[in-house]
């Protein structure tokens, strides 16, 4: 296949119409990938990121390539990223997975195998490069660049934008996302600040997003906890009195990204309003208004969270900062429409949109591990899959939506 440049380098301004409302909606330009090259010449797959491995993994094939992303207002980054061909024709649909934190390894956890057998064609990505300085998809880059995490987003938005243009959209597939911890971080910013559900047909959040709200999880005095499963919540079939803190363990890591004193974020002293502003602005869900938005009307939408038995009975922030990203899908309108199955956990009544409350999870995170979802015995593993791959009539996978 022929690689190309592509180039995207426009702010876009939508108008939707949401539950009787008009909402104008800004959206940051996306970047280009640019140097796309087989993986040191010969497309072999680097080992040790964990990138799927066939014949020993399952059936298809993997074919790896670094390439640069170029943004504005941060570091160039390289990107490494390995599609893995079904053993068919003409795949079903192409699905890109993200792995949590910076994104330094990719999600494998098997998704390739199932997703190659079921006839999908899937795509693993990794940010790395020789230089231990590059930037991972997080970090806007050393100086002159501002520390941003939204700005950063740019990077895995231009990606999956080109994805889709050079290999789904090409065969006329379904553009699906899957991503864990900051992985649905970066999904979540692509869709809210950068326009991709202009051509994501299917997301799946796995334990995020957890850059929802940085002044939650960061600011001195700490915000109180919420209630992560409230009664009668569009998308929740569970519901729980429950109540979470969002305060995150993570405070160095945040610190870093958004150009704080280490020990700022979650920290001894009283953050400042500039500091809550600055954690705030960088957030998913930023409160500003024409910034952004959270009408997909084209675009199926799943959020697994851990439950409150979930790390021994410890739920962490991951559950909380889900729920407040949840808590801007209102309307049927917001999601795409025609999703009527019944998945034994979660009944789809029209809107293609679902929370689910994963039990049993062993630890705060690793919500595939987990022993039930919305209080139903079933594996969470094999759920997710199919919640993936679905296509049959009312189906809630990767079909084509727009």
């Amino acid at each position: 296949m022929t690689h190309k440049i592509v180039q995207y380098s426009f702010a876009v301004f939508i108008v939707m119409l949401l539950g009787g409302f008009q909402a104008n909606a800004f959206a940051f330009s996306t970047g280009n990938v640019k140097n796309v090259t087989l993986f040191n010449g010969t497309g072999r797959c680097p080992t040790g990121y964990n990138f799927y491995n066939p014949p020993a993994d399952g059936p298809g094939t993997i074919t790896c390539y670094r390439a640069t992303v170029s943004c504005l207002n941060v570091a160039d980054a390289d990107v490494w990223f390995g599609v893995v061909d079904p053993p068919i024709t003409h795949p079903k649909g192409t699905i890109v997975l993200h792995y949590g934190s910076g994104g330094s390894q990719t999600l494998n956890w098997g998704f390739p195998a199932r997703f190659s057998s079921k006839g999908f064609q899937t795509v693993q990505v990794m940010w790395h490069g020789p230089n231990p300085n590059n930037p991972n998809w997080e970090s806007a880059g050393p100086l002159p660049y501002s520390p941003s995490i939204k700005a950063a987003a740019c990077r895995p938005a231009t990606f999956f934008r080109y994805i889709y243009n050079t290999y789904a959209a090409p065969q006329a597939n379904a553009t699906c996302l899957l991503g864990w911890s900051a992985g649905a971080s970066a999904i979540a910013y692509s869709l809210k600040d950068y326009n991709a559900s202009q051509y994501i047909d299917k997301a799946i959040l796995l334990a995020g997003p957890p850059m929802a709200d940085l002044e939650q999880a960061c600011a001195v005095p700490n915000y109180s906890p919420i209630q992560v499963w409230p009664a009668g919540q569009f998308g929740l079939a569970y519901t729980s009195a429950a109540r979470v803190s969002p305060v995150s363990p993570f405070d160095r890591w945040f610190d870093a990204l958004s150009g704080m004193r280490q020990g700022t974020c979650n920290g001894a002293n009283n953050t400042t309003s500039a500091q809550d502003s600055t954690w705030k602005n960088m957030s998913i869900v930023d409160g500003i208004g024409g910034e952004g938005t959270f009408n997909y009307p084209h675009t199926a939408l799943s959020i697994w969270s851990p439950g409150p038995d979930s790390n021994g009975g410890r739920p962490s922030d991951i559950s909380t900062q889900g729920e407040i990203y949840a808590r801007n899908f209102k309307y049927a309108t917001q999601v795409a429409p025609g999703c009527t199955k019944n998945m034994g956990y979660y009944n789809y009544r029209g809107p293609c949109y679902s929370v689910n409350e994963v039990g049993g999870v062993p630890g705060t995170e690793d919500v595939t591990a987990g022993t039930s979802i919305n209080g139903v015995a079933t594996s969470p593993y094999n759920a997710v899959i199919n919640d993936m791959t679905d296509q049959t009539v009312g189906g809630v996978g990767c079909i084509i939506r727009h």
